[in-house]
């Protein structure tokens, strides 16, 4: 029995060290990952039409806890089982930094099956197939689907509602998973249809899809198992995460719901909820849905579908040239929301009043981009401006703002004529944002003037790097960033190692004066 109890501790401490390790990673949008991907930006305009980013635009990221006894974040004044309390849209959610929720669901169905099996390779009554599977699986450490089959066939695999055979699977898919065999996908599937009502195993190809930042298929993943088993609030909390950056408001806002009906004070899901009621309210009741390429576009139905279609292509056509350039996978899908009018915009995605359009997971739009009097150079460098921030954070990564905006900007190809205005400004005061602070400085910004300033400077910065290593640098600056959490956020170091030489506020006031 000592052997046994190793052998399944072993799995579930795998699994939590899996689980933990590689979302840690996957903090951001996150900044989506989708896939559990955090904090996202947005882009404005300032007066004059230049084009920057709102900070307010936060990224839409539950934290609420399953129903495995952990702490929930309650409303002020609110406890689980009471009413639910009027709550800010615009206040912040609080980005979660792991999955654990669905994680604890498989370790609590592994450590149940340990129980289980101890009592069931000591009873004489058990078949010898149920016994035989059990001790292969758990004492021998063997991995083999063929070593389960002939337990799903034994008349007492099921215990009390608890089916062992099918629990075995689960062992042995998760045993897999952590050891990255190509085995795992079949044990996962087999033990789908050992269990067809069982919501277990879609929540373990969940994380596994997660772990391959495979948004789409987490997302199917977790609505098959929200539909075996609505009353699970961990289930239910993760697909509203996901559905959050698609235009599904109703499957969202369904699966928002089933959390609350368990946690109804829970702050970050009721403000999740508000801000995905406002996203369903600033298109309109009448919406048509028009997708091309990956890229799906929900807008109001009186825009003209012939007018969306090129903005498709402008945005599929910028995913392609953005993943080139920063040589970063090229994002499988991206949710675009055209608002009946800026007012539901500015609503929607808690911007500020020069904000001209944004991104926070999914692309915010109003229909005065496709109105005639919207030049084309405009619309096509607001597209491709925000189509790089989401491009940017198609899978998990920690992006200063400063790096954002200055390479949304460069790719946008229609930078801001004040830009210059300002750059001769910084030389002529001889001043410039302190670099050390000016990620942070980016979410204090109120005043568009003081905005622009500060985009241009990320410009510049983004500028001097590119003609220290040509545009190779985009890449290398990405790559950089994503090398692990304890990376350095300072932006002098960050230029610096990448340029091969010293990087200042000195440097680039020279470079600025030798343009």
């Amino acid at each position: 029995m000592v052997a046994l109890a190793a052998l399944v501790g072993l799995v579930l401490f795998r699994l939590r060290a899996r689980v933990s390790s590689e979302s840690e990673a996957s903090s951001p949008e996150t900044r989506d990952d989708d896939a559990g991907v955090g904090r996202s930006v947005g882009v404005g305009a300032a007066p004059g039409g230049a084009v920057v980013s709102g900070a307010e635009a936060t990224a839409l990221v539950p934290s609420a806890s399953s129903a495995a006894g952990r702490e929930v974040s309650t409303a002020e004044g609110t406890s689980p089982g009471a009413p639910s309390p009027p709550v800010d849209p615009c206040a912040e959610i609080e980005v979660p930094t792991r999955h654990d929720r669905l994680d604890e669901l498989v370790n609590v169905r592994l450590a149940e099956l340990r129980d289980r099996a101890r009592l069931a390779i000591d009873d004489p009554a058990t078949s010898p197939a149920l016994r035989e599977a059990l001790v292969a699986v758990l004492v021998r450490g063997q991995s083999e689907l063929a070593a389960i089959e002939p337990a799903l066939s034994a008349s007492d695999r099921v215990d009390d509602g608890f089916d062992l055979a099918a629990g075995l699977l689960l062992t042995v898919a998760v045993r897999l998973d952590h050891l990255e065999a190509r085995g795992a996908e079949p044990a996962i599937d087999r033990a789908i249809r050992a269990a067809p009502d069982d919501a277990v195993p879609h929540v373990l190809l969940a994380i596994r899809r997660m772990h391959a930042e495979d948004p789409v298929g987490a997302r199917a993943a977790l609505g098959e198992a929200f539909a075996r088993d609505r009353a699970e609030p961990a289930i239910a909390i993760e697909l509203a995460y996901s559905l959050s950056r698609t235009v599904e408001h109703a499957r969202a806002l369904d699966a928002i719901e089933a959390y609350l009906a368990v946690y109804p004070g829970d702050a970050e899901a009721l403000r999740l909820r508000a801000r995905i009621e406002r996203r369903r309210d600033g298109v309109g009741a009448s919406s048509t849905r028009t997708e091309a390429r990956g890229v799906t576009v929900l807008h109001p139905a009186d825009v003209d579908r012939g007018t969306v279609l090129p903005v498709i292509g402008t945005i599929a056509d910028a995913l392609d040239e953005a993943a080139r350039t920063l040589e970063v996978p090229r994002r499988d899908e991206l949710a675009v929301l055209v608002h009946d009018d800026h007012e539901a915009m500015l609503r929607a995605m808690c911007g500020q009043r020069w904000t001209q359009a944004a991104y926070d997971g999914v692309l915010h739009l109003d229909r005065s981009l496709f109105a005639r009097e919207t030049s084309e150079e405009e619309r096509r460098g607001v597209l491709r401006h925000e189509t790089l921030h989401a491009a940017l954070h198609a899978r998990p990564r920690e992006v200063p703002y400063w790096v954002d905006e200055g390479i949304a900007q460069r790719f946008s190809g229609r930078v801001d004529p004040s830009a210059e205005g300002d750059f001769a400004r910084l030389v002529r005061d001889h001043t410039y944002v302190p670099l050390a602070s000016l990620d942070g400085a980016f979410l204090d910004i109120d005043d568009p003037d003081d905005a622009r300033l500060a985009y241009h400077q990320s410009l510049a910065m983004i500028d001097w790097l590119i003609a220290q290593r040509g545009p190779r640098g985009l890449a290398e600056l990405v790559a950089r960033l994503g090398s692990g959490p304890s990376t350095t956020r300072d932006p002098a170091l960050i230029l610096g190692e990448i340029a091969g030489r010293p990087f200042d506020g000195e440097v680039l006031l020279a470079f600025l004066a030798s343009r």
